[in-house]
């Protein structure tokens, strides 16, 4: 997205309407309480808590209730004996919100992670026995000069903290390029940016676990799909051990008015997945700007491709990757209850013939806000998928 996109929506999803919601500081600690009561994630507490108007012990109860009917994770003794151990106390003078916790029947939420090594003295040797890897696709807003460095430098701590071997960044600028580097020595940077445009995309490979093969940018220059907005595809063949992958990176046209041409270049980006040789996985994503709709006029997702999201059970509390119901970086209409929220962000995934590569789990990153400045990363949401190598 770019930065007017905001102003330009098809459909209306109205946000909380300000009353009995807590300070900004007290909604925080009840997201990182959520997380650390029930160990899951920062979206799904995000999810849980505003939905039940910020109550945490309903939010808790309602969470264990479900993992123990769905899943079998929880006993109902249990979950209550989870919940009576919540206990808040706050004040309207005060931002303290203290919870005691006894947390003998959480859940455990596991996600196999490969260790990513800290930087070190000389060129890594690059690893072949990988059974798993992580990956990151995120539009980091660089467009945006407040708070660069200090939204930059959180997004550089989420790519280490997250340990993605692979990361697909769309509106990078040469500042934050710069900052990028700087923090991230063990990354592997290609750019998207030919000619001179005021922002592009970049694709990092770590390179103690990702071995390059070759790198290209593909423009959108046919007649149906050429891009007023310097924008192309980021091509990058890798890989992982004996996987091979081929990495497509994209952030395409902006705006309601450009959709016709973004319904060819998604177009274009499909065929792109669907010609590269059977015996490489195809991971194509970025800020894609899509409607569900425009999916639909670009004749659907081929056959052979599968969504992420979808694929990892379409979790409703990772669905919006741009929701202004939940981040408040941009201002829509200052005053107005119109809080838009579009799935704008997405990742395709193209299998090979021997299905080495599988998606097994989706979520989401950057929704803490960052202090002294009460900011988000970005406006949208990274996305974070975490693939399993048979």
């Amino acid at each position: 997205m770019a930065t007017n996109d905001e102003t330009l929506v098809e459909t209306i999803d109205d946000g909380d309407d300000g009353e009995d919601v807590p300070s900004v500081e007290i909604c925080q600690q009840l997201v990182e309480e959520f997380v650390r009561l029930t160990e899951t994630d920062e979206a799904l507490a995000q999810f849980y808590l505003q939905d039940r108007r910020w109550d945490l012990e309903v939010s808790v109860g309602d969470y264990f209730d479900q993992q123990s009917q769905q899943q079998s994770l929880l006993t109902t003794t249990a979950a209550k004996r989870a919940i009576a151990e919540v206990a808040i106390s706050s004040s309207d003078d005060s931002t303290d919100c203290d919870v005691v916790y006894n947390a003998a029947s959480a859940p455990k939420r596991k996600v196999t992670e490969i260790e990513v090594a800290s930087s070190s003295s000389g060129e890594p040797q690059v690893e072949t026995n990988v059974k798993d890897f992580g990956f990151l696709c995120w539009n980091i807003d660089g467009i945006d000069e407040k708070n660069l460095r200090l939204r930059t430098e959180s997004v550089a701590k989420h790519i280490k903290d997250g340990k993605a071997v692979i990361v697909f960044l769309q509106e990078v600028i040469k500042a934050s390029e710069e900052i990028l580097r700087q923090s991230l020595p063990d990354y592997e940077f290609f750019s998207g940016n030919q000619v001179f445009v005021e922002y592009y995309t970049m694709t990092l490979i770590h390179k103690k676990y990702v071995k390059l093969v070759s790198n290209e940018v593909i423009g959108f220059s046919k007649s149906s799909d050429r891009s007023v907005m310097g924008r192309n595809l980021l091509k990058t063949r890798v890989s992982i051990g004996n996987t091979s992958l081929c990495l497509l990176n994209t952030h395409l046209e902006s705006t309601k008015d450009f959709a016709d041409i973004r319904v060819q270049q998604l177009r274009t980006a499909f065929q792109e997945m669907c010609q590269m040789e059977k015996t490489s996985t195809v991971i194509f994503g970025g800020d894609l700007n899509l409607r569900d709709v425009e999916v639909q006029n670009c004749g659907g997702i081929p056959s052979n491709v599968y969504d992420v999201w979808i694929k990892t059970g379409a979790r409703k509390e990772v669905e919006y990757t741009w929701d202004m119901t939940r981040n408040d970086n941009l201002q829509f209409n200052s005053g107005s209850r119109f809080k838009p929220r579009f799935r704008f962000d997405r990742v395709f995934v193209r299998p090979s013939t021997a299905a080495d590569v599988e998606a097994i789990h989706f979520g989401l990153t950057g929704l803490t806000r960052l202090k002294p400045s009460v900011c988000f990363p970005s406006d949208h949401w990274g996305l974070t998928v975490h693939f399993s190598i048979h």
